[in-house]
């Protein structure tokens, strides 16, 4: 390891309302910690206990690591990892959500991995989303074990898996340089983490979960609409249309069209035609680009305006004919 580097990895944690999971986060991580790592916490101007329980456990709990809490005003999920970042020495940075938690061999197996591979420029691992009504299910982002020297094929892969979660990753310090989330805006993985992809990245993949994800239903991306969140999805539009040229960038900018769809197909009519209007010029880029779609989304993108009054006009009413239908049948028995 490099002298210039006092820590192999450094483990940057924003923190924003989460006091009924930050125990859980940190008692996941703490006893996995040694010399050689550093934790640093970033309270993003917490309005509730999140610090309070989490400064508790700690004066309860020793570590053979340096933890430290960095305090700053409520600036968002972006500018805590940033300036989290911006005091982290170690050569490798992890990044975790503190309402989410590791498995017990999270920082080990990350460990072995810089030890094997001092070259690795990027670490890829698996996930478990855990969700209350439906169970766990894996997040699979490394499909083997071993180092990949990524290629035309296999950042395809990557981009069509659209996995960008930042604490799916860990990054070799040299990558981020010049690197930073961006400030004011939403999906921040999304708007940034693809940028650092490029042909010749060496990448060592861990095909086993290193990680537990907890579904929020009131998370951001799970949550209700805001216009703030709209911006932010748009914003991302215009980053990846002026990168077209690159086809990996091509499958992102899709996303974002489709997801935008999605989103504001949920709010009136005239927003949604306020949509449609600030993106007609992308809605030209798809029709000769619609035979990969489904039919639906085909449908969407050809017609968009007939689509709208399809999903929320049509298809409630088409849902209370059928109900209606089988009561009906019922009643006749």
């Amino acid at each position: 390891m490099s002298s210039s580097y006092p820590y192999v990895l450094s483990i940057i944690i924003p923190v924003y309302g989460v006091e009924d999971y930050i125990e859980a986060c940190i008692t996941s991580l703490l006893p996995q910690l040694s010399s050689e790592v550093e934790c640093i916490i970033v309270d993003d101007g917490c309005k509730d206990r999140s610090i309070e329980i989490l400064e508790a456990y700690l004066a309860t709990h020793s570590s053979q690591a340096k933890i430290c809490i960095i305090h700053q005003e409520n600036q968002g999920l972006s500018m805590a990892r940033n300036n989290g970042y911006a005091v982290a020495k170690g050569q490798y940075i992890a990044y975790l959500d503190s309402d989410d938690y590791v498995e017990p061999h999270f920082v080990a197996r990350i460990l072995e991995v810089i030890r094997q591979a001092p070259e690795v420029e990027l670490i890829h691992f698996n996930a478990l989303m855990e969700n209350k009504q439906y169970g766990t299910k894996p997040l699979v982002l490394a499909e083997q074990t071993g180092l990949v020297y990524a290629d035309t094929d296999y950042l395809k892969r990557v981009f069509l898996k659209n996995y960008w979660y930042t604490w799916l990753r860990v990054y070799n310090r040299k990558l981020l340089k010049d690197f930073q989330f961006p400030p004011n805006h939403f999906y921040e993985d999304m708007l940034s983490i693809p940028f650092l992809y490029r042909k010749g990245l060496i990448i060592y993949e861990i095909a086993e979960p290193l990680f537990r994800y907890r579904y929020r239903a009131d998370s951001i991306t799970n949550g209700e609409i805001k216009p703030e969140h709209i911006k932010s999805l748009e914003y991302g539009l215009s980053l990846y249309r002026d990168k077209l040229e690159n086809p990996y960038f091509q499958i992102l900018y899709e996303h974002l069209i489709l997801a935008l769809f999605e989103r504001n197909l949920k709010l009136g009519f005239a927003i949604y035609s306020k949509f449609l209007h600030r993106i007609h010029h992308d809605l030209d880029y798809f029709q000769d680009k619609l035979q990969h779609l489904n039919r639906e989304k085909r449908l969407m993108l050809q017609y968009p305006k007939l689509f709208y009054w399809y999903k929320n006009w049509l298809s409630s009413r088409r849902s209370i004919f059928w109900q209606l239908l089988h009561h009906i049948i019922l009643m006749s028995r």
